[in-house]
């Protein structure tokens, strides 16, 4: 069995988002975002309307928000 190595995005904005998710799709075909709405989480973090990805990229998202489905 083989490890795959997942990068994680912890952005606070969206720029920082762009930034880091260039940095990683040279050697990254899988990705794990963390966004976080500041409530369930103490911390907010990238916003889910502002995720985007190239088609060739898996992500993991990992939602911390006290209302996920609203």
């Amino acid at each position: 069995m083989q490890a795959t190595i997942c990068p994680t995005i912890t952005a606070h904005n969206p720029h920082e988002y762009r930034a880091q998710l260039e940095r990683l799709l040279p050697f990254a075909s899988r990705i794990h975002v963390d966004v976080a709405d500041g409530i369930l989480a103490p911390i907010r973090l990238v916003e889910l309307n502002w995720l985007w990805w190239p088609g060739n990229v898996s992500v993991d998202l990992h939602v911390m928000y006290q209302r996920p489905f609203e």
